[in-house]
């Protein structure tokens, strides 16, 4: 990603994307010993779709590995505000592998949790589900609602908890996703209250 020719960069991103993508045992470590990482930081927040979701789908395949040393890495490339950014100004393609990266950031303990919910996420989240659900996407959209739904559930439902201010923002939404027709919905709501 070091290149200055943006479509040489584009396909470079692409390729690592491809890459993590890969098996059971994608080469996360060789991609962090490669020196790409800070790279893929940068593509993140360029104006070009492509490469900014790309960059973003990389980010959070390597957050969801469970190394924290990593994850402190990525963390530390400003990766949790340039997601949320994501939310509410990126493309709709950039959208869902933000919500992926930080909810693989909050799964990697309190201390991650609560430098997700510092960022005023649950607003951003309610909104993006309530879009989503009511959006004529479809199946398309599907995917998007329910990595927001799994978001909030994981934010509102571990210890220690969020402001009980916060957690009240959300029941109106899940008590909505008990009735939802996908059962791994309704499941999840049931889990978060």
């Amino acid at each position: 990603a070091k290149s200055e020719e943006p479509r040489a960069v584009v396909q470079g991103v692409m390729l690592i994307h491809k890459l993590l993508s890969v098996g059971t045992s994608p080469p996360i470590q060789e991609v962090f010993d490669s020196g790409v990482v800070e790279s893929l930081a940068a593509c993140m927040v360029t104006p070009n779709t492509v490469m900014g979701q790309e960059a973003s789908w990389a980010l959070a395949t390597m957050a969801c590995d469970g190394d924290r040393a990593r994850l402190n890495y990525i963390v530390g490339l400003n990766a949790i505000p340039v997601w949320v950014d994501h939310l509410t100004n990126g493309s709709d393609a950039c959208k869902r592998p933000a919500v992926v990266g930080l909810l693989c950031v909050a799964g990697g303990g309190a201390k991650f949790r609560s430098l997700v919910l510092t960022q005023n996420i649950i607003p951003l989240l309610l909104d993006v589900i309530n879009r989503t659900m009511n959006s004529s996407g479809g199946e398309d959209s599907f995917p998007l609602m329910w990595t927001s739904v799994q978001l909030v559930s994981s934010l509102v439902r571990h210890n220690p908890p969020p402001p009980a201010s916060t957690i009240a923002s959300t029941v109106p939404m899940f008590a909505m996703l008990l009735q939802h027709s996908e059962p791994v919905v309704a499941l999840q709501a049931i889990w978060a209250i």
